[in-house]
């Protein structure tokens, strides 16, 4: 009873009970030597609380704890031979522990240790093989034990994958019966019922399964010791890849998803097999080898996507029987099937270029648009994201008619059905934002109705927030307005000019103005300014008359120094600049003081860095007497990061304003700096018309300033 009622208070308050005294004697120098003591008890109920309740103080090193290490671990030792599982799995806990704070002391015993790990890794008992398990994970990220764990290969990776084969429990929480898995693979035309499988089982797939553990062991192993434990891996899986025993296959299937990553090197020259072998698994009549087969396939995207680049035939090899089968498995019976199949082919679509998925697009919007038809309500985020990536990828080629009626025709049929307020309204509007972009003009059939949805959905959260009374605006659900101000941006900027009318009949600009006085919701502002940024491009004359109370929000936003903010201070920084090229001077100078005194100091933070050096810049275009004042204080440093600036229209802009800003003030720059932007000009591969006439105004400036000595200098590398 003493020994339990000590176990109790250590679990809470292990850390008071360092410092309590009694009588003035620390309570742990008469306690801890007890509970050495009671390791080695002839009841293993005092021995297992024993060993669990001194286990609570190896990380705290009490100096109770310090002066008996020796006699703890010699107790430890005595009772290894013991067979009591519970005392068995404190032991595995206790020695891993000890190694990591006791190291002086435990090292020596490392083999005596490694032993009697390898032994409760064997046993029958699950529980105890889990903790022996998590003994490796835990192990592994010692560095210390790094090269003693390197003999322990050969025995230690046989015995993890083994443990990777499904138990009865495992196929419980999967959700399949061992008897349903011979049944037909795909979809047909009966209505299939998955209600039962779209039930919240969340809960029991993240439950930490010996399996789990092992997957996960085995991954780690194998990105430590590479080529070592990749060779002794590859002759166990082409045993288990041949047996009768669907689990022993699947298991092996695992192993390999495990090893992909850090094996990579050792498993590529084998994967001109291992990828035919997958794909033919992916009509397995087990659910979970067709599961399995799925994410294995994924982890090797990027080189099944770099085979079909060199030479032209080998994309029939490899790539093009993955692209086709895994859109079978899309249409998956099975929900974790389409749901995983889905996963691998963002992956393949991620590594692919608009070249390789252009020829495969149609058979692609099929298959997925007629999986969202079909398809269980958890896989339609996926598809959602697939179709989303692959407007993105393919960009303009899907505005072939058969594509964009197949497309067009099953998302807008969803968003019909969609009610305001239902979440899987958002996951689709993210997937048309992409396809928007991508459309350009061949969206606007569709820009009525999506204007309209999305203006609501905005509308009606604000509205709801109002009707209760001003609460805080935490109570806003950011999803509702945040996503649907993605889609417009992806809109807008598709459309261009087109989509003026639209942005004028359903006040856009003016809901905007009321998003940005949320001040504290990042996650509102942040698409906010992107939007602004977007109708400044593209419809500029929409916006002017909320300009004032914009830039004044603005001017207050790009000064939240709070991590969570950095992308909302991009956005605005970078709707600055797309204002600046755009309003008319004596308007926009009236913003330039407060705005570039803010922007000025960031011009030094990496995070703001890019959109701050374009937006100082285009400053120039209009306001450049204003803007030309404050040269001197970022001239210098501007022309420094302009090295590593990217050439693109923004810096094509960019450029062009500050060159205007030097006409003014070409003194502030010293000869080194000027040699610097020489080299910059001389280095610009495409620069527009105008900005070479400006490259042109600005190097004749600088001969007539400069002595014939100093333009000698400065001029050697200039065309």
């Amino acid at each position: 009873m003493a020994a339990d009622t000590i176990q109790k208070v250590s679990a809470d308050y292990s850390v008071d009970l360092i410092n309590t005294k009694d009588n003035h004697t620390y309570v742990l120098d008469t306690i801890l030597p007890k509970l050495v003591h009671l390791i080695t008890h002839i009841y293993p109920q005092i021995r297992e609380s024993a060993v669990l309740t001194l286990g609570r103080y190896i990380k705290l090193r009490p100096l109770s704890l310090q002066d008996n290490i020796n006699p703890y671990l010699r107790s430890l030792f005595s009772i290894m031979s013991n067979s009591h599982v519970e005392v068995q799995k404190e032991l595995c806990h206790s020695f891993v522990l000890l190694l990591e704070y006791f190291p002086q002391n435990t090292s020596p015993y490392f083999n005596h240790i490694m032993e009697y790990i390898l032994y409760c890794h064997q046993s029958n008992q699950e529980s105890l093989v889990l903790e022996a398990c998590d003994f490796w994970s835990q192990l592994i990220h010692l560095r210390p034990y790094r090269d003693h764990l390197r003999p322990y290969l050969p025995r230690v990776i046989p015995l993890i994958v083994k443990c990777l084969v499904y138990t009865e429990e495992d196929l419980f929480i999967f959700g399949e019966d061992e008897h349903e898995q011979h049944k037909d693979t795909l979809i047909g035309s009966d209505n299939n019922n998955y209600e039962e499988e779209d039930l919240d089982d969340e809960e029991f797939y993240s439950e930490w399964s010996l399996r789990k553990l092992s997957a996960t062991c085995l991954e780690a192993f194998i990105s430590l010791f590479k080529s070592e434990a990749t060779h002794l891996l590859l002759p166990l899986l082409e045993t288990k890849f041949i047996s009768n025993d669907w689990r022993v296959l699947e298991s092996a299937i695992l192993a390999l998803s495990a090893a992909a990553e850090g094996g990579l090197d050792d498993i590529e020259p084998h994967l001109p097999r291992f990828i035919p072998f997958l794909v033919t698994h992916l009509s397995n009549t087990s659910v979970h080898i067709r599961y399995i087969a799925c994410w294995t396939l994924s982890r090797f995207c990027k080189w099944i996507v770099s085979q079909s680049m060199v030479p032209q035939e080998t994309h029939k090899l490899y790539y093009e029987p993955v692209v086709r089968t895994l859109l079978t498995r899309i249409l998956d019976k099975n929900r974790r099937v389409q749901e995983s199949a889905c996963s691998a082919f963002i992956l393949l679509e991620e590594y692919s270029s608009r070249q390789q998925l252009v020829p495969y697009l149609l058979t692609i919007l099929e298959h997925t648009t007629n999986a969202l038809h079909v398809n269980g309500k958890k896989c339609i985020p996926l598809l959602y994201e697939t179709i989303g990536l692959l407007a993105e990828k393919v960009g303009p080629a899907l505005n072939d008619p058969k594509c964009l009626d197949v497309l067009m025709m099953a998302l807008m049929s969803k968003w019909n059905q969609l009610q305001y307020n239902q979440h899987q309204l958002l996951p689709l509007l993210t997937c048309l934002a992409d396809i928007a972009t991508s459309l350009g003009l061949g969206f606007l059939p569709f820009t009525e109705s999506v204007f309209q949805k999305s203006i609501k959905l905005v509308s009606t959260t604000l509205q709801s927030t109002l009707n209760r009374v001003y609460q805080a605006d935490k109570d806003i659900n950011d999803g509702f307005i945040a996503v649907p101000l993605d889609l417009l941006s992806g809109v807008v900027q598709g459309l261009g000019d087109t989509a003026t009318p639209f942005v004028q009949q359903y006040a856009l600009c003016k809901l905007l103005t009321m998003c940005i006085y949320y001040d504290s919701r990042w996650e509102i502002l942040q698409p906010s300014y992107a939007l602004i940024g977007h109708i400044s491009a593209a419809c500029f004359d929409t916006l002017e008359p909320y300009l004032d109370t914009i830039l004044s929000r603005i001017a207050k936003h790009i000064t939240i120094d709070d991590l969570p903010f950095k992308s909302v201070r991009n956005n605005a920084i970078w709707a600055i600049g797309e204002i600046a090229i755009r309003w008319r001077k004596e308007r926009m100078e009236r913003h330039v003081p407060v705005l570039i005194g803010t922007l000025i100091p960031l011009l030094h933070h990496k995070d703001l860095q890019v959109n701050v050096f374009h937006t100082l810049g285009r400053l120039g275009v209009i306001t450049d007497e204003k803007t030309s004042t404050y040269l001197p204080y970022f001239a210098v440093k501007w022309v420094h990061l302009s090295t590593i600036m990217k050439e693109n229209n923004e810096k094509d802009s960019s450029f062009y304003g500050f060159c205007r800003l030097l006409k003014l003030h070409p003194q502030v720059l010293q000869e080194k700096v000027i040699e610097v932007l020489f080299d910059v000009i001389t280095l610009w591969s495409h620069p527009s018309l105008e900005l070479q006439l400006s490259f042109q105004e600005v190097i004749r400036c600088y001969h007539r300033l400069l002595t014939p000595q100093q333009w000698n200098h400065v001029s050697t590398h200039l065309c």
